[in-house]
């Protein structure tokens, strides 16, 4: 039976991970701040699932959760936040944290760690769609969500070389189960008629539940030091809202706001809230950045070596709304399915062959192998 450690346990990411990993029977120790917290609750039931409390900001409380001999730390926990304001608590927490999480993957010498990182540290490609091989222009950016996670992934790089067995994951846009902000208010707001205008940007949309089966996927036979993206069909935002405004038989807003004012709002509102000290309640400037952008990549790479199955972006939105609607998030009007249904739009077929499970986790990845030939040789 296979071994998880799980940061960012009770995120949006990482609940769909412990669903996953529990349908296959691992054991998962799940990573969170308090054990009596309303999200730690939500997770504790989970079978195969035990709660260890502590923090990814402290090293060496880390180094005594990390249970020995762990088969995949799966590092999910990240400040997503677009305030400045947060810009101190979100770089420990993704740059520190992950060096954190790094050091007690080798202490409790885990065979594989992988990285949830963003498909956003890429930043705006001129080239488009690109691929893993792209420059990662992240440090371009001015939000510091993405440089910070730039950061981390360049010190899980740095780690590599000196010998850790690690594999980043990129997501792009992710809709889903268990997501309560991002892509769930815009859902929340359409079904309540608030949603005041269409965001103006494009990207690549993927199912979270397609997403962590690339994920373990990854730690199975992911090669060694390298990412891999996963998006799914890309599609304007407005596109987007006009599926998710059909699913919930409501009108969707009539126009499509300009970047020019999204970003006039988000510097408004970043303002304020530097006069308040306050987290503005509205759009922010990163905000306004990620939803302005047009992001085009492909996941081929994940669909030959992973054998990642994006499902439709009209399957990914009824998952979303069908789990809000379980949970009296939005109301159930125009939906005909739920995230059980199989329909899947250009991915790879469920029949594919894609390479084996190493056996007991035991990875020996390609390229190393490579290299004790060369040198026995």
């Amino acid at each position: 039976m296979a071994v998880a450690f799980v940061t960012g346990a009770t995120g949006f990411i990482g609940r769909n991970l412990l669903m996953a990993l529990s349908q296959r029977n691992w054991t998962i120790h799940a990573l969170v701040r308090d054990k009596d917290s309303r999200k730690a609750k939500q997770i504790a039931d989970i079978p195969g699932v035990f709660l260890v409390a502590g923090d990814i900001r402290i090293a060496h409380s880390l180094v005594r959760l990390v249970p020995p001999n762990v088969d995949v730390v799966f590092h999910c926990a990240a400040d997503t936040s677009t305030w400045s304001g947060h810009k101190l608590r979100q770089s420990d927490i993704n740059v520190e944290g992950t060096r954190n999480i790094i050091y007690a993957t080798y202490e409790a010498k885990a065979q594989v760690l992988v990285h949830v990182s963003t498909a956003a540290v890429y930043g705006q490609q001129k080239t488009q769609p690109y691929t893993e091989a792209a420059p990662k222009l992240g440090m371009r950016c001015s939000s510091n969500y993405v440089r910070s996670k730039l950061e981390a992934e360049n010190i899980v790089i740095r780690a590599v070389e000196r010998g850790l067995d690690a594999v980043i994951v990129n997501p792009g846009q992710v809709l889903g189960r268990f997501d309560t902000t991002n892509w769930a208010s815009l859902i929340r707001m359409t079904d309540n008629q608030t949603l005041p205008g269409i965001p103006p940007g494009s990207g690549c949309f993927a199912e979270a539940g397609a997403v962590v089966q690339a994920m373990i996927r990854a730690a199975e036979v992911g090669k060694k030091g390298e990412n891999y993206l996963l998006g799914g069909p890309h599609a304007s935002f407005e596109d987007v809202v006009q599926i998710i405004a059909q699913e919930l038989g409501k009108e969707p807003p009539a126009k499509v706001i300009p970047p020019w004012m999204l970003r006039g709002i988000g510097q408004w509102n970043t303002l304020k809230a530097r006069l308040t000290r306050k987290e503005p309640a509205g759009m922010t400037q990163d905000a306004a950045w990620f939803v302005s952008r047009d992001d085009h990549f492909t996941s081929d790479k994940a669909i030959k070596e992973l054998g990642y199955a994006p499902p439709t972006l009209k399957m990914a939105v009824k998952t979303a709304i069908a789990w809000q609607a379980s949970e009296g998030l939005v109301s159930p009007v125009g939906q005909t399915s739920g995230p059980q249904e199989k329909e899947r739009g250009d991915a790879v077929p469920a029949e594919k062959k894609v390479p084996k499970t190493r056996n007991a986790f035991k990875r020996t990845p390609p390229q190393v192998m490579k290299e004790a030939e060369q040198t026995v040789s």
